[in-house]
């Protein structure tokens, strides 16, 4: 089954998906080969990764911009229970 095209093609023929930069890197063994070439602060450890197919560097993207705003609910619904007076500490 193949993946609904999210990201847009740009003109110099890289890949953009969620103002991250994908582009080409073929490998004898993997033709479709991508790498994050850039990507915004909160990704930056994506930057220079290799994915098999722009299908996997798209999940890998929403994987991890999905644990950061796990991450970031947590540590606000802390906060807030804190100042309720209830809570843990971190």
């Amino acid at each position: 089954m193949k993946m609904k095209e999210v990201y847009k093609i740009q003109k110099d023929g890289s890949y953009k998906y969620k103002n991250v930069k994908v582009v080409d890197y073929p490998h004898p063994t993997f033709q479709t080969m991508v790498q994050i070439q850039k990507a915004p602060a909160r990704l930056r450890s994506l930057i220079g990764k290799k994915y098999v197919t722009i299908e996997k560097a798209v999940i890998a993207v929403d994987v991890l911009s999905a644990e950061t705003l796990i991450q970031k609910g947590y540590k606000q619904a802390v906060e807030e229970m804190q100042e309720m007076g209830l809570g843990l500490e971190l």
